[in-house]
């Protein structure tokens, strides 16, 4: 479909909505006002809204909810894509003169099906595997949609208890360490067999689905723009410059609003910077105290950022154990030899591949997490209807001082560089024909990385 040049400009080239019973398609189009699309990358799962202008044959009472909706749109690139969603509440209804306007709240249809059903099954093997079979099982949420997943180091068992899937999966998010410059070899094989007694990898995952599939990947992969993690390929360049709207290209940044920097007393009391884990083997008996200093971990970590340590003042601030924390282990509890299933028991025998992994991932959760928030923007700019959640972006920003102090350099050098997308909302206006994106974006350092 041919569109205008306007970054901004889009068209709606399909909008049914799929009756549940005779599966006749009522198309939606000569009534709508706007549509609204979020993606997150803490939500496994796409939603929509749909604001209506009904004055004709009510669509409203043919709706029971669970209907599919079809959604096609050529945006600026004139590439046209697709949606299909499911119909998951009606809201803010309201009429005068005859004349109904009201919201049709969009999901996917995967969350649906998650709210109605429970995992009581025992799931054994990598992270990144279950989290695979639990999505694309026929018995469970059985989606089609691709599945983008990040090599896990350690294996797991799991009691889901009656969790509902999405539940299940994020559990495991917790307990994941990436297979990222490690032992394990990055195909799809359920397990892993540790050949050694030391954690390569680093801990930190998230669950989320965006416009491409679903996603389980670790913050290093996301945050990896040289390619060391297997992360982000191509990354879009987006400019802050003054310009009229009409005249904005598909980069132009159209706002920037600064939404999180520096906390020093929220990091310190999370233990960020360094924590201490003290934890007690219920089957061995055997008390350890595991200390976790970030500044030792930097190197093994992929950042945004062109920061190669912490600085001097977060350093001085790790030396000492900011917050303690306690958890009691038992590797083995899902071993079923004879000799010690303590990997760092002198006797061990390398035949356990179950271990408990919870000093290694609890205290690097809380850090890798709480740093991502470093520095946070919020950004509109025109269309990319290609862009979803999970991508890292290039913003190059202005110098904020006076003119006369710029000389050469024009470029806010802290404030500009890679961010990771974690929010996206899109509107579109379908009385101007013009699309939106407003960005949420995070990252875990400051300053212009250089990645040649």
């Amino acid at each position: 479909m041919k569109n205008s040049n306007s970054a901004f400009s889009y068209v709606l080239t399909k909008l049914d909505l799929i009756d549940a019973v005779s599966k006749k398609p009522w198309n939606l189009m000569p009534g709508v006002q706007s549509i609204t699309y979020f993606e997150s990358i803490t939500d496994p799962y796409v939603s929509a809204n749909i604001r209506v202008l009904d004055s004709g044959k009510s669509v409203i009472n043919q709706i029971v909810g669970g209907e599919d909706v079809e959604m096609s749109i050529a945006g600026p690139d004139e590439i046209e894509y697709h949606y299909i969603m499911k119909v998951y509440t009606i809201n803010d209804r309201s009429i005068s003169n005859k004349i109904q306007t009201y919201n049709i709240g969009l999901i996917s249809a995967e969350a649906l099906t998650n709210e109605s059903l429970k995992i009581s099954k025992t799931l054994t093997g990598r992270p990144d595997i279950i989290a695979k079979k639990i999505l694309e099982d026929e018995k469970i949420i059985a989606t089609e949609k691709d599945f983008f997943g990040t090599p896990c180091q350690n294996n797991t068992k799991i009691h889901p208890n009656g969790k509902s899937p999405f539940s299940v999966i994020s559990s495991l998010c917790n307990g994941s360490i990436s297979a990222a410059n490690s032992n394990v070899d990055s195909g799809n094989s359920s397990s892993t067999t540790n050949k050694g007694k030391s954690i390569g990898g680093s801990a930190g995952y998230v669950f989320f689905e965006n416009r491409r599939g679903y996603h389980f990947k670790s913050i290093d992969a996301l945050c990896d723009v040289k390619g060391t993690f297997g992360g982000n390929k191509n990354i879009k360049t987006f400019t802050d410059e003054p310009r009229e709207q009409e005249g904005s290209g598909e980069d132009s940044i159209i706002n920037v609003n600064f939404e999180s920097e520096i906390n020093l007393i929220h990091a310190l009391r999370l233990g960020t910077y360094s924590s201490q884990l003290q934890t007690y083997d219920i089957s061995s008996g055997k008390f350890e105290v595991y200390n976790y200093k970030l500044h030792e971990q930097w190197d093994n970590q992929a950042h945004l950022g062109s920061q190669d340590k912490l600085n001097p003042m977060q350093q001085k601030l790790s030396e000492h154990p900011t917050r303690i924390l306690s958890a009691i282990v038992d590797h083995e509890k899902n071993y079923m030899g004879i000799n010690t299933a303590d990997p760092d028991d002198p006797d061990y025998k390398n035949d356990n591949n179950h271990w408990d992994y919870s000093k290694h991932s609890i205290v690097q959760n809380i850090s890798r997490n709480f740093m991502l928030n470093t520095q946070g923007l919020r950004i509109d700019i025109p269309g990319n209807l290609d862009l979803c959640v999970g991508d890292v972006i290039n913003v190059i920003l202005p110098s904020s001082v006076s003119e006369d102090l710029k000389l050469d350099n024009r470029i806010d050098e802290s404030n500009s560089g890679f961010y990771l997308i974690s929010k996206l909302s899109r509107f579109f206006d379908q009385r101007t024909q013009e699309v939106t994106t407003v960005l949420k974006l995070n990252r875990d350092s400051f300053g212009i990385q250089q990645t040649e």
